[in-house]
């Protein structure tokens, strides 16, 4: 099982607010260096624009994979890479929360978090789920199945199945 997906990360909101309040001195900086070189006043800031524009792009569409085989799963992110076997997973759950929106421009969107516990460690994965809020207004007995489709509820599903202590859970088998 192959999926791509992308997720809003943390660091958006607060990446945000420091590119607005860094603006003022940025181009304070620039003014005042007007007089050794007149190019500044122009460069500097259309430069902090360009660069705050892509990071803050980047940050709300980060790229990331993953790739599950039969020995186990492997994350993407950029550039990191994260393999789980299946035999160390002891639990694997999706939750969903609806986010409203914080920022201005922003809509207000559910996000599913994938958490895989390991022997050694709790790796957790975001996805804002592209729901159509107003479908699921006029029909919410469809968002169950929305929410069924998503991506990351599919590899829940599937870790599930393969990972030796969740199939002795589900089945109603002892793991200790």
């Amino acid at each position: 099982m192959k999926g791509r997906y992308t997720y809003r990360s943390m660091w958006y909101e607060l990446f945000l607010y420091g590119a607005m309040f860094g603006a003022v001195p940025m181009t304070f900086a620039a003014i005042c260096g007007a007089a050794d070189a007149p190019w500044a006043v122009l460069v500097l800031p259309v430069v902090y624009t360009l660069a705050a524009v892509g990071l803050s792009y980047l940050l709300s569409h980060m790229p990331a994979s993953f790739e599950a085989d039969e020995a186990g799963v492997t994350f993407k992110l950029l550039g990191q890479r994260m393999e789980i076997a299946y035999a160390s997973v002891r639990d694997v759950k999706i939750e969903r929360c609806y986010v409203k929106a914080v920022i201005r421009g922003d809509v207000p969107h559910y996000v599913e978090t994938l958490s895989i516990t390991t022997d050694t460690e709790t790796f957790t994965f975001d996805h804002d789920l592209a729901i159509d809020m107003d479908d699921a207004a006029r029909h919410p007995e469809r968002l169950a199945a929305q929410f069924e489709d998503a991506l990351l509820a599919q590899l829940c599903h599937y870790l599930q199945a393969h990972c030796p202590a969740q199939a002795a859970v589900t089945q109603g088998g002892d793991t200790a």
